[in-house]
Order: C-alpha cells, then sequence, then structure tokens
C-alpha cells in the first residue's frame, strides 16, 4: 500500500485530499498541529464511520473521537518530522502546512513567514533525502496584480509582490527548486466550495454567504479579475498527479472572472441581493491564468460553472445558518465580522 504525508492535512485542502485517498485505497497520514482548534479529525472519522457526506458531518453533532492516521507536530520540528519519515516509506508528500489566506498573513507576518519557509525547506530536504515525491500548493496569488487581459502562464515574470501571502508562497517554490527533490508545484485559482474546515472567508464562498444571508455583497475594484475553482476538482488533481507524476510547476483553475461577474452571478440565485462597492476592502489582485499546461500534461480540465462551485455552500448554510465558528477561519471572528458588513 502506497504511503502518503499530508502536512496541515486537517486544514481546508487536505482533509478532502486525505478522504479521497483513503477511500481510493492509499495509506494517507496526516501531519497537523491543529492550530485552530479544528474538529476536522472528528469529522474524517464520522465520514469513514458512517458513510455520510461532507455537508451532512458539518452539520452533525460529532460523536466520535478520531481513530485515523494522525501525527500531532509543528512543521517546523525537523526531529519529529525526522523520525516520521525514517519510520515511513513515503511515496509522495503532500504539503499544505501554513498559514494562509492574505487577511491572516498580514495579521501574522513574521509567523506566517516562519512557518512558511522554515517547514518547506524542512520538508523539501527530508523528500529529497528520502526519495519521497513532494507536491506543493503555492497560488495563483503569487502573480499579483497584471494590468494585461492576457491569461498569464508559468513563464509570466512575477514582479513586485505586496502581500505577505503571496511573498511567502513565493519564497517556497524558491526553496523547494534549490533543495531539489522531484516536486510538483501547483498553482491553484481562489478554492470554493464545501470541505471539513469550511474557509467561509475565501471569495467564493464569502460572497455566497453573503448574497444568502445578509442579501447584501460589499466589493471593491469589481473589474479586477480573479481564478477560481471548485476544491474537488483540486483534489481530483491531485490523485491524477499521484498516478502521473510529471516535474513542474503548473497553473490550475476554471474561470477566470471578474468580481462584478461574480455577484451578479449569486445576484441572480437570490432575491434582492444589494451590491455595495466599497473601497481598500482586502488585496487589490487582478489576474486571469492560463491552466493549458497542466491541461496538456495531465490530460485534466477544471470545468465547474461558478454556480456549481457555490451551490453546495448555499445548501449547507440553508440546512445550517448558524455553521460559521471559530475554527473555521483563517481570521478571528472580530475580523470575520467585519468582512460581512
Amino acid at each position: 500500500m502506497i504511503k502518503i504525508l499530508i502536512t496541515g492535512g486537517a486544514g481546508y485542502i487536505g482533509s478532502l485530499l486525505y478522504l479521497r485517498l483513503k477511500n481510493l485505497g492509499y495509506d494517507p497520514i496526516i501531519y497537523d498541529n491543529l492550530m485552530y482548534k479544528q474538529k476536522t479529525l472528528e469529522r474524517i472519522n464520522l465520514i469513514l464511520k458512517e458513510r455520510i457526506s461532507v455537508k451532512e458531518v458539518l452539520a452533525a453533532d460529532l460523536k466520535y473521537i478520531n481513530k485515523i492516521d494522525y501525527v500531532h507536530g509543528d512543521i517546523r520540528d525537523e526531529e519529529k518530522l525526522s523520525n516520521l519519515f525514517r519510520e515511513n516509506n513515503f511515496e509522495f508528500v503532500f504539503h499544505f502546512a501554513e498559514i494562509v489566506g492574505y487577511f491572516a498573513c498580514e495579521d501574522k507576518k513574521e509567523e506566517s513567514y516562519d512557518v512558511a519557509v522554515n517547514g518547506t525547506r524542512i520538508i523539501a530536504k527530508l523528500c529529497k533525502e528520502y526519495n519521497s515525491k513532494l507536491i506543493y500548493n503555492s497560488s495563483s496569488s503569487i502573480y499579483g496584480f497584471s494590468p494585461s487581459e492576457k491569461d498569464l502562464d508559468e513563464e509570466h515574470e512575477i514582479k513586485e509582490i505586496k502581500d505577505q501571502y503571496s511573498k511567502n508562497k513565493l519564497e517556497c517554490e524558491k526553496i523547494i527548486k534549490e533543495v531539489d527533490p522531484d516536486y510538483v508545484i501547483l498553482r491553484p485559482a481562489t478554492l470554493g466550495g464545501l470541505s471539513l474546515r469550511l474557509r467561509p472567508e475565501l471569495l467564493p464562498n464569502h460572497f455566497s454567504y453573503m448574497g444568502w444571508l445578509k442579501r447584501n455583497i460589499s466589493v471593491s475594484d469589481s473589474g479586477h479579475y480573479r481564478s477560481v475553482m471548485d476544491a474537488k476538482d483540486l483534489i481530483e488533481a491531485y490523485i491524477i498527479i499521484i498516478s502521473n507524476f510529471k516535474k513542474g510547476i503548473y497553473n490550475l483553475g476554471s474561470l477566470n472572472l471578474t468580481k462584478k461577474e461574480i455577484v451578479n452571478i449569486i445576484k441572480k440565485m437570490f432575491d434582492n441581493v444589494n451590491i455595495k462597492m466599497v473601497e481598500n476592502r482586502g488585496d487589490v489582485r487582478n489576474l486571469k491564468i492560463d491552466s493549458s499546461k497542466f491541461e496538456k500534461t495531465f490530460n485534466f480540465k477544471s470545468d465547474k460553472s461558478f454556480e456549481e462551485i457555490i451551490l453546495p455552500v448555499i445548501d449547507l448554510f440553508e440546512t445550517k445558518g448558524d455553521i460559521i465558528k471559530p475554527e473555521f477561519l483563517n481570521i478571528s471572528m472580530e475580523e470575520w465580522k467585519k468582512l460581512i458588513e
């Protein structure tokens, strides 16, 4: 059985990946410090025992203590990670263990940099030493603000980066390339959709929540483009990478939409949604990405519509309106309340 390590495996992406790998017969292990005190592990265990859906487990009262393959630890703990690699023959390592997101990294600049850079250096070195294939989840956010209407490919020159989140990601990419294990660096679009750790502050989920609950969406820089995709599509892309590993850096997304186009789609889904233009809210990214390299290399295309991405999220909100909890956010509840004003 193929052993796979998922650092940050109790997070938004890692938890979905763990479930998918487990169901496909792989042997995944989660390494996470549970910094958000999330109950992701219990949710995973409940799904595996009861064979219920992500939506059902999010809406349920938790019943089971986790018994899944899990190691508690900080990504900067080189001794613990070295022992873990020594005791296991990891064929693949998925590296997600970072503080992520624009707001979270701006709030914790030094800590987020330390976790990302030092953790990635340790993981890259261990993958090199133990011949594990490294799959790193970077971000299309590193392209920052592009005044061009052109879709950006992997060869696009990345110039000045202002936000800490993107700086961290780009530095981690550099470390991986310098250490040079077998690697795939993926630069995914902004994700939306359900997961065991919900991340309601992600743009598709955030705007959906505002449209559903508030019937009011505040938008800044409405003409700026964002690339978006469904979280489940990202998981399927990772499964394909395992089965057909090809070293390199790849963009991956399904839609390039302006924020105005996004909110207009949501407006059509609800009655009486008010769109309010605001200034200085969040980052000023403006980018469209070209995913053709990944699509051709792996014969995979993420093609869900924006409606298909957000409908499961809206369905969850309608099932359990009080779903938003501190454990689901990479920002404080106070910051979240400001975000939904």
